[in-house]
């Protein structure tokens, strides 16, 4: 194996990302205003707005895999940061310009989607390429730590900046945060980086040359490789249980656990805090926990603390237990797990076919939420919140149980398929 010259470029990648995650938070929580405070957007207008920002997923990936595969990892960030920025900044743009209306925030938020779907990949994809495998888990383990924290504190920013500004102008927040993610992107020595990149591609070639596994279609590879099919059938579970439970979370909460939105503001942070803590240890708990183990926890403690959710008796002290419960035990737990699954692909997958990988987990995640919100609107319309949860409990639950049999099962096929089992160490 060769060794990595001592320039790395994994930390300013991982700064960079950092960035966008912040501005992220900004977004999702800016997007919905500015439509509904500055054009009075109604619920069928909100659908189609948040439908624009989740189906690019179900495709776009597939469309700029090759080139992402293909081109310098770091060229590829420069230009879809940039590309981000642009789409970012039409809905304050048409805002000033006075020419802001439902089918262009319909509009913005497609593109908004698209180049997100392209920069996750192509973020992913130069982690996979630059970093070594101890450097995957502490920057996916640092990336969270950062998510974690800004879902606490960029809200409260966006709060602050709406209130002050107006939700299209806020949205000028994350777009200057990108610029900035770009900014450092752009820093890079392109002969260091390159450098770099030939160490990585080297000790990809010499993990992965005895199978010829770089020649095949990332389809046919994920077919032939049974832990990231046992990973995929994960993460579509996965989907299915966040779209179904995530549709009536606020209707349970509020109306069925009678427990109003300040204290509910509050258990969440603190679901937050022990997130972000978690971040700061996940790389260590990953030395000496497999994947699938870290997975397979994820989903069988978030099956169990969702079930109490929907048995949970209604307001008093108990539901506000069973929920402040379920906050610090699965944020922390949730937050291990999803770095287990991303640095997991990012080992397996050869880097020069990462992309075409992560764009069937991308779409088949965000396809199985599709499906869990369809499918939790359906039952909420006949049914009580109650029945969906405990449906997006049994996904979970299924999800978990596949997990468990992940690690037995690569072992199993290690000998005959010669596909090396990954550890995180």
């Amino acid at each position: 194996m060769t060794t990595a010259p001592a320039y790395r470029p994994v930390g300013r990648i991982v700064l960079a990302e950092s960035l966008t995650l912040l501005g992220n938070q900004i977004t999702q929580f800016a997007l919905p205003l500015a439509a509904v405070l500055s054009l009075n957007a109604r619920a069928g207008d909100m659908a189609l707005v948040f439908i624009a920002l989740d189906v690019p997923t179900l495709f776009v990936g597939f469309l700029f895999a090759r080139v992402i595969e293909r081109a310098h990892p770091v060229r590829v960030l420069r230009w879809t940061l940039l590309a981000r920025a642009a789409a970012m900044a039409m809905i304050p743009s048409l805002h000033l310009a006075g020419k802001l209306t439902i089918p262009t925030v319909i509009a913005s938020a497609f593109l908004i989607g698209s180049t997100a779907t392209v920069h996750t990949i192509a973020f992913r994809s130069a982690m996979a390429r630059l970093a070594s495998k101890r450097e995957l888990t502490r920057g996916n383990a640092r990336l969270a730590t950062v998510t974690a924290i800004a879902e606490v504190c960029a809200q409260a920013v966006a709060g602050f900046a709406v209130a002050r500004l107006g939700g299209p102008l806020t949205l000028g927040l994350d777009t200057l945060l990108i610029l900035g993610a770009a900014a450092i992107i752009y820093s890079f020595s392109q002969r260091q980086v390159s450098i770099r990149q030939a160490s990585a591609l080297t000790e990809t070639t010499d993990e992965t040359s005895a199978t010829g596994s770089r020649a095949v279609a990332p389809r046919r590879f994920i077919a032939t490789n049974l832990g990231l099919r046992l990973l995929l059938l994960v993460t579509a579970l996965e989907g299915f249980g966040l779209g179904a439970s995530g549709t009536v979370w606020t209707i349970h909460v509020t109306r069925g656990l009678q427990i109003d939105p300040t204290s509910q503001g509050v258990i969440y942070a603190l679901g937050g805090v022990t997130a972000a803590l978690s971040g700061m240890v996940a790389a260590r708990v990953l030395e000496k926990v497999s994947p699938f183990a870290a997975v397979a926890m994820q989903q069988l403690v978030g099956a169990a603390s969702l079930a109490a959710i929907a048995v949970a008796p209604p307001a008093g002290f108990a539901a506000l237990a069973v929920l402040v419960a379920q906050r610090l035990i699965v944020s922390p737990v949730s937050v291990i797990g999803n770095v287990a699954t991303v640095t997991y692909r990012q080992s397996v997958a050869p880097a020069t076919m990462f992309a075409g990988v992560e764009s069937w987990f991308g779409a088949l995640f965000v396809g199985g939420m599709m499906l869990g919100r369809g499918a939790a609107g359906v039952l909420g319309s006949v049914t009580t919140t109650r029945t969906v949860l405990l449906v997006a409990v049994l996904a979970g639950a299924a999800a978990g149980l596949l997990a468990m049999r992940g690690r037995a099962a690569t072992r199993r096929a290690q000998a005959a398929s010669a596909v090396p089992q990954v550890s995180l160490k």
